[in-house]
């Protein structure tokens, strides 16, 4: 499961999209746009998830604030991720 705990990036323009499996080729789960109402969960049928943050650069928002557990069993473990942050950290995927 994905918690988005805060996305505040430019509506209509920029887009956070989630999909079900390991690639944007999968189930659209959700997309975001804007600053929604918090938290919005996503919860994925497979163990994976692809998350893509689509931007045209023209407005600059704080980006988003999400974490996500991996469910096994009754046990579960939390990360977090969120934007901004350095460049390093994310992964650019050319023509997405």
């Amino acid at each position: 499961m994905v918690v988005f705990s805060k996305v505040s990036i430019e509506s209509d323009y920029d887009f956070v999209k989630v999909y079900d499996g390991t690639a944007a080729s999968g189930t659209l789960l959700t997309e975001l746009t804007g600053t929604p109402a918090s938290p919005v969960r996503v919860t994925s049928s497979s163990r994976q998830m692809t998350v893509v943050l689509t931007s045209d650069s023209s407005v600059s928002g704080e980006g988003f604030e999400a974490s996500y557990t991996l469910i096994q069993g009754s046990e579960g473990s939390s990360t977090a991720v969120s934007t901004p942050g350095p460049a390093s950290a994310y992964t650019a995927v050319p023509g997405s």
